[in-house]
């Protein structure tokens, strides 16, 4: 089971409600997406993060250790993660500069997500979650 630590655990009183909630969902998100990347192994694609159902998110929680996801916001995150982790393991660690191919398969994630992104320049933000797996 991962354990992050919730909102609650990371930022000082008085912190916006919306931030909480929203770190909360990305919490969320992360430990299901993680659950179903190591659940379904080499057999993950495109295809199969698209026919997701809410069950299949809420036993993935289950495992994880949190609640179901609540909000199409939280799911969509869930998806949206595994799709990049789908991506990043397809990269060819040989490679002459394994950077780049990461550059280019999470800039192709984040377009199949969020779309092009060459006209309406975005300006996202990574929050990078620490993960504690214990066997």
């Amino acid at each position: 089971m991962a354990t992050l630590p919730d909102a609650r655990s990371i930022y000082p009183k008085r912190t916006p409600g919306t931030t909480c909630k929203r770190h909360n969902q990305i919490r969320k998100a992360t430990a299901i997406a993680f659950d179903l990347y190591g659940e379904f192994g080499t057999d993950l694609n495109l295809s199969l993060i698209n026919r997701l159902t809410n069950a299949d998110m809420a036993a993935a929680a289950a495992r994880a250790g949190v609640n179901p996801p609540t909000s199409d916001q939280t799911r969509n995150d869930v998806k949206f993660l595994l799709r990049v982790y789908l991506a990043l393991g397809q990269l060819d660690p040989s490679a002459q500069n394994p950077l780049q191919g990461v550059d280019q398969r999470l800039n192709a994630a984040l377009t199949d997500v969020l779309g092009d992104t060459a006209d309406d320049p975005l300006g996202l933000t990574f929050l990078l979650l620490p993960i504690d797996r214990q066997l």
